[in-house]
């Protein structure tokens, strides 16, 4: 008879990566990358102090960097550079589709390892190459939610 019918509201799922790519373990040529990401994944959610709105996101957002040198304070010809574009962005769109920040940190940041550890695992992250020509590494967070 033309009323309104309520739509019920629905939490997204998250999805699942399939698990593929090889465990990169300590010891590894690839560990102090991973290490280092992950590190980089910490201090970059480290940066983000207050929670924001998205009527509170301005066009200065969208065009942030953050770099970070990795490991912090180490004077070792091996430096790295972690990079978070847009980190602010990045944090209300994990909000608004419901991926808590503890959640992700226990997925890619240092956290993990010590849970595996605990556990007789020293694996972390696992990469996958592209197949394609670029040849571009890829890893996916141990649970398979996040790919970086």
């Amino acid at each position: 008879t033309g009323g309104i019918v309520p739509v019920p509201s629905v939490t997204p799922q998250p999805i699942v990566l399939k698990k593929s790519g090889i465990a990169v373990s300590f010891g590894s040529l690839n560990w102090i990358l991973v290490l280092n990401i992950m590190c980089g994944v910490r201090l970059a959610m480290q940066q983000i102090e207050k929670e924001i709105s998205p009527e509170e996101l301005e066009e200065s957002h969208f065009s942030s960097i953050n770099k970070f040198t990795l490991p912090p304070g180490s004077t070792k010809p091996k430096l790295y550079t972690f990079v978070d574009f847009a980190p602010e962005v990045f944090r209300k769109i994990r909000q608004m589709i419901g991926i808590d920040d503890r959640d992700y940190m226990f997925s890619l940041g240092p956290e993990q390892l010590m849970g595996n550890l605990l556990l007789g695992n020293l694996s972390s992250l696992s990469m996958r190459q592209s197949e394609g020509k670029s040849g571009s590494l890829f890893f996916t967070s141990h649970d398979g939610r996040y790919m970086v």
